[in-house]
């Protein structure tokens, strides 16, 4: 890509990091991006309420499409920077600036070059909570998308290495709560009274065999008050479950939910579960990792074929459940901070490199 390009895509992410939104509330993000793209470009963003795409349309045959996510993180800055968060409480700790930066600068690319191909840029809202490409993915009912292509910034291996993942590329997740509700008593008639602790303790005892398949990670338990005249009535679990197999996912949600409802039933207990922050399995196709091979040897890059996937889990898996695809990973450099961590920050040159393995995707 032209410097000039570059240059500007650089100010755009600086001030999408200066003004960050957290998840489903994008509203001065997407206007932002959208003031670049029309002031720079003759493209004109289809507004869809929490997020927008541009249809860069040659003919009635097949695209191929593009997503970058667009959301923040609920942290701190924690550094000084020239483009610091000015939100307090929020910031661009996962480096989707960055990603929307990179699709802007495609943007201008496509703009000048005018490649003879459909071309779908998805501006995606909502990643970190997994509730966005759920909405997103029903472009695919309206469009003739062929295959899809994302990437993410990583900082396990080396700086400016393309990153790859055949099969499963991130691990599928959901958080799972369980609400238990006894009878309160006084402290000092516990008999009297339906206390949920020792069901939790029991429903955390038996984690491991519930949840075979998975990895589990208890991220909170909370049972009655600071109050020593109350026997404890009420509590909440609430845990996080992930693995490599979406059927593992669900059957450790139905165990869960049968152990905990039979255990309160004992007792008298009412027991409810909520769901939230779903993403399913991210699976790259085989065939699209091969372009990215591809794309990468013609730009001179140093191919890093990663071992196994991540353990974080992304909701680009739920384009690649329905049409091929795969999401690509960025290098940061191994000793560079990680991403949701307090000194992280995107690297802008990986800019520039997803934009060009974006261009050379369009001719392969």
């Amino acid at each position: 890509m032209n410097d000039k390009n570059y240059a500007l895509a650089v100010k755009l992410r600086h001030q999408m990091h200066m003004y960050p939104e957290i998840s489903n509330h994008e509203t001065n993000t997407i206007k932002l991006i959208c003031d670049f793209i029309t002031k720079y470009t003759d493209f004109k963003p289809i507004l869809m309420g929490k997020y927008f795409y541009i249809d860069y349309r040659i003919n009635n045959g097949e695209y191929i499409a593009f997503r970058t996510d667009i959301d923040a993180l609920p942290m701190d800055e924690y550094i000084n920077l020239p483009h610091s968060s000015k939100n307090a409480g929020i910031s661009h700790k996962c480096g989707h600036d960055g990603h929307a930066a990179s699709m802007f600068a495609f943007l201008l690319e496509v703009a000048e070059l005018k490649p003879h191909q459909n071309i779908l840029f998805i501006f995606q809202h909502a990643e970190e909570t997994g509730d966005g490409a759920k909405e997103c993915v029903k472009l695919f009912d309206k469009y003739k998308v062929k295959e899809i292509f994302g990437y993410h910034n990583m900082s396990t291996f080396g700086f400016k290495q393309l990153g790859l993942i055949k099969g499963i590329a991130h691990l599928g997740s959901f958080g799972f709560e369980v609400k238990l509700t006894g009878r309160p008593s006084h402290a000092s008639e516990p008999e009297k009274g339906v206390n949920p602790v020792f069901t939790f303790a029991n429903l955390v005892a038996n984690m491991e065999q519930l949840c075979e398949g998975t990895k589990y990670s208890i991220v909170q338990l909370q049972v009655g008050q600071e109050a020593y005249g109350i026997n404890a009535s009420d509590g909440v679990l609430r845990m996080t479950i992930r693995s490599d197999s979406d059927e593992n996912l669900q059957k450790a949600r139905d165990n869960i939910i049968n152990f905990a409802t039979k255990e309160a039933k004992k007792l008298n207990m009412k027991a409810n579960f909520k769901i939230s922050d779903y993403f399913p399995v991210a699976y790259n196709h085989s065939s699209s990792i091969d372009k990215l091979k591809i794309a990468g040897k013609n730009l001179g890059l140093q191919i890093c074929n990663l071992p196994e996937p991540f353990r974080a889990s992304e909701d680009f898996g739920v384009y690649t459940k329905v049409k091929k695809g795969a999401i690509f990973f960025l290098g940061n450099g191994e000793d560079y901070p990680s991403i949701h961590t307090a000194q992280y920050d995107f690297r802008d040159e990986l800019i520039k490199l997803a934009c060009d393995i974006y261009l050379q995707l369009l001719k392969i």
